[in-house]
Formats: C-alpha cells, sequence, structure tokens
C-alpha cells in the first residue's frame, strides 16, 4: 500500500523520499548528524525492491505448508461397533 500512496503522490524513487526528509530535517521536524547527506538516498533501492518483494508469498512457504501435512498424523480409523450400518447389514 506504501507505493500506491507514494505514487500517488507523485513520489517513484529514493532521491525523492531523501528530498523529503531534507525538507523535513530544515524546518527541524526530523535531525541529522553532520554526516548525512541527500546524496545518501541516491538510487539506494527501487520502489519494487522496498515496497513489493518483500511481501510477495514466498515459494518455500508453500513447501512447508506440504511438509507440514505429510508429517501430520492421519486420524485413526473408526472401529465399526454393533448397530453401525455397515455392520448391521443383513446377508441374504
Amino acid at each position: 500500500m506504501a507505493k500506491t500512496v507514494l505514487n500517488d503522490w507523485g513520489i517513484e524513487n529514493c532521491g525523492q523520499v531523501g528530498e523529503i526528509v531534507f525538507h523535513l530535517v530544515q524546518h527541524g521536524i526530523l535531525g541529522k548528524s553532520e554526516t548525512d547527506r541527500p546524496d545518501d538516498f541516491q538510487e539506494i533501492w527501487t520502489f519494487t525492491e522496498a515496497f513489493v518483494t518483500p511481501f510477495q508469498p514466498q515459494k518455500t512457504t508453500f513447501a512447508i505448508r506440504k511438509i507440514r501435512r505429510e508429517l501430520s498424523p492421519t486420524p485413526r480409523m473408526r472401529r465399526k461397533r454393533k448397530g453401525d450400518s455397515a455392520s448391521s447389514s443383513k446377508k441374504s
């Protein structure tokens, strides 16, 4: 959702995020160290790397579920009791 919102605001890369951060620094909302500079935000990551890829389902997730299903104990067969429909059928 962050990518969608930022794109809707016209923010499409990390350089633009850096501009926002440094505007907030200039207005005293955020602080910075002496070594911080706007170039620190230049093409560090793409929005897809930051906001899409980490939230995609992992293939290993499905494999783990399959293994768990295979390892889980199967329910025991119910023993037939007198009066059950299968045992009470009459032979002709």
